[in-house]
């Protein structure tokens, strides 16, 4: 069923044009880039729904992006004007799986994308990696930004060395965090919880560790030289760390040389005199966490790179550390009944395409990596897909949604909804801070005036 407004804009003469329905599963920018790249394709305006389990948007830009890096946050206000848009809706709280199940939601659209993330830590695998005091990235940058999931993360401390398992730029961001001055996050929209925990921290030094060489690394050089950069921190590198020759650096793409040139300036940098240190750690790959009832040191093989093939030495070395934040990557959640590509940790797929009318964007299409600015690329190729191979097939579309839920007794948040809690949270901010976050779906609700616990069983 399609309104009559939506009807009067999609007759051409005499001929009707039915507009296509489409659920986006997920909020985040692989789905917010969606919908605009929707609406630039598809000729006659569709009808989309925008689905998320919490009853916030935006995911990764509101709660994993670093708090001290506001600036990247700003692209929600564009994604919001999206759902000013006629034909574009916002419905959060209602998890698919949960609350309907998948092949549902395929019977009610023309199209269903996934655009859902890839919200599980990859793990270590390997002894102790259940001792207390270990975390993957997705639960300690959860914590810290008040996310739902992970903002009641049990951390009884913060002691002095970290060990931090991982060359990319999650990793810079966990080891800036953990060493720059306290003060400098009072007006961030840190979850308070973690900025009291910061306070009391004992951390003196944390260790980046990589399994592959500096070539292979994954920080930019933005974030390598903030870290560089910070007041009171040293950065360097253990001595003996080879780099490619200047040559070998000057034949390489841009980004690559100017990251390999800045390490190799920390290489030389001095240690003395400054509070906290980073130190980055390359060709070891972790094999045990050791300690009987707490962490006491990591255990890593020496590996070397025999051309672009990294190969065990079987010769190990032990590093003290008190903590171990692994940040090798992420997976997406599983969703019956799709098959997982377990190597990129995304949906199987054929260019974004699952099964006929199922898709899938961003993280959950390509694993975990790039920018946000690279959702964009992903959403145009599913979109211009989704114009060429979609037609109206006469399902209820969001109209059959909104009955299926409010038969489940399922309140959606709508925008509106978001806008309230969006308001509660700036107004109760203290200190400077642009917001104080809610850390828990109830809290979300009740300004919502949703009394709800839990969505019945699709």
């Amino acid at each position: 069923m399609i309104d009559a407004d939506v009807a009067a804009r999609v007759v051409r003469g005499e001929e009707f044009v039915m507009p296509i329905s489409v659920a986006v599963v997920g909020s985040g920018p692989a789905g917010m880039y969606l919908v605009e790249a929707l609406q630039r394709h598809v000729p006659t305006p569709p009808l989309i729904d925008v689905i998320d389990r919490l009853p916030t948007p935006f995911g990764l830009v509101r709660s994993g992006v670093a708090p001290d890096h506001a600036s990247v946050r700003a692209v929600t206000q564009r994604f919001e004007q999206a759902f000013s848009r006629h034909g574009v809706r916002f419905l959060g709280g209602v998890e698919i799986g949960q609350a309907v199940s998948l092949d549902r939601l395929r019977e009610l659209y023309d199209a269903v994308v996934l655009a859902c993330g890839c919200p599980v830590d990859n793990t270590l695998d390997i002894p102790g990696e259940h001792l207390p005091g270990v975390w993957g990235s997705a639960r300690f940058t959860g914590w810290y930004n008040a996310h739902p999931d992970h903002a009641e993360l049990e951390i009884a401390e913060l002691p002095e060395t970290v060990m931090v398992i991982g060359n990319g730029n999650v990793a810079i961001d966990v080891a800036r965090l953990l060493t720059k001055p306290v003060d400098s996050l009072a007006q961030t929209d840190i979850s308070p919880r973690a900025m009291d925990m910061l306070r009391e921290s004992r951390v003196r030094k944390v260790v980046l560790a990589g399994r592959r060489s500096p070539m292979d690394a994954r920080f930019s050089v933005k974030e390598l030289e903030e870290l560089g950069e910070a007041a009171d921190v040293s950065l360097s590198l253990p001595t003996g760390t080879e780099f490619p020759d200047s040559t070998v650096i000057a034949s390489l793409p841009a980004p690559q040389a100017s990251m390999l040139n800045a390490l190799a300036r920390f290489s030389n940098s001095a240690m003395s005199g400054k509070a906290r240190a980073i130190e980055l750690q390359f060709l070891g790959r972790p094999v045990e966490i050791i300690g009987r009832t707490r962490v006491e040191a990591m255990r890593f093989e020496r590996m070397r790179m025999n051309g672009n093939i990294v190969e065990g030495t079987r010769s190990f070395f032990n590093v003290r550390c008190d903590v171990v934040i692994s940040c090798i990557g992420y997976r997406v959640k599983r969703l019956a009944p799709l098959n997982i590509d377990e190597r990129r940790g995304s949906f199987l797929h054929e260019d974004g395409r699952i099964e006929e009318g199922l898709y899938c964007t961003g993280w959950a299409r390509r694993g975990p990596g790039g920018t946000i600015a690279t959702n964009r690329a992903d959403a145009a190729q599913i979109a211009a897909r989704i114009s060429k191979e979609v037609s109206a097939i006469g399902g209820e579309g969001p109209s059959g949604l909104d009955k299926l839920l409010a038969e489940r007794g399922i309140r959606p948040v709508v925008f509106e909804d978001w806008k309230a809690i969006d308001r509660a949270e700036c107004t109760r901010a203290t200190g400077g801070a642009p917001r104080r976050k809610f850390h828990t779906v109830e809290e979300m609700l009740g300004i919502c005036g949703i009394d709800r616990v839990s969505a019945a069983s699709a």
